[in-house]
C-alpha cells in the first residue's frame, strides 16, 4: 500500500536478512528537495567534509542567537560541552513526543504520518489512503492543530 514509505525498508530485508541479491544500492540517501541518491560507499565519490562550529556556545538552549553553526569557531565563546546519557535524558516537558500523535484519530494520524515521515504530498497520501486531496489537507490541518495544542509548553511554577 505505501511503497514509497516502506518500499527502501523491505529492499533492505529481502537482501540483507534473505540474503535475496535485488540489486538495491549499498548506501542511499535522502537529499534534502533533491531526491533520493546513491552510491558504491560511503562516504560518496565527490564529497567533501565541512566542519561547523556552534556559534554562541554558552547560550545554545537561551535563545535564538545561540546555537547557530558558523564556518569559523568564536574566539568570544566559551566552550560548551553535551555528553548523551540515556540514562539521563535531556530535560523534556513531554515525556514522549509520540504519545501525543497516538491521541489523534486514526484518519489525522495518517495523513500526518504520511506527509512527514513519508514526504508525501497531498495528491499522493489522498491516493495511498483513497481520499481526495482536499479531505487529505484538512485532516493534516486538524491533526497539526490538535498536536500544537497538546504540546504547549507547561505553565512555570
Amino acid at each position: 500500500m505505501l511503497p514509497r514509505y516502506l518500499g527502501s525498508a523491505l529492499d533492505f530485508f529481502d537482501v540483507f536478512l534473505k540474503g535475496r541479491d535485488t540489486g538495491i544500492q549499498r548506501v542511499r540517501w535522502h537529499q534534502g528537495n533533491d531526491g533520493w541518491r546513491t552510491a558504491p560507499s560511503w562516504p560518496p565519490p565527490g564529497a567533501r567534509e565541512l566542519r561547523f562550529h556552534l556559534a554562541a556556545a554558552d547560550r545554545a538552549a537561551a535563545d535564538v542567537e545561540g546555537g547557530r553553526l558558523v564556518a569559523a569557531p568564536d574566539a568570544t565563546t566559551t566552550t560548551a560541552r553535551w555528553v548523551h546519557d540515556p540514562a539521563d535524558l535531556v530535560p523534556s516537558t513531554v515525556v514522549d513526543p509520540f504519545a501525543f500523535l497516538r491521541e489523534l484519530p486514526d484518519e489525522q494520524r495518517e495523513v500526518i504520518v504520511l506527509r512527514v515521515w513519508g514526504q508525501m504530498t497531498f495528491e499522493e497520501a489522498a491516493t495511498a489512503l483513497e481520499i481526495s486531496p482536499n479531505t487529505a489537507a484538512s485532516r493534516y490541518r486538524y491533526g497539526l492543530a490538535k498536536l500544537k495544542e497538546r504540546l504547549q509548553p507547561l505553565p512555570k511554577e
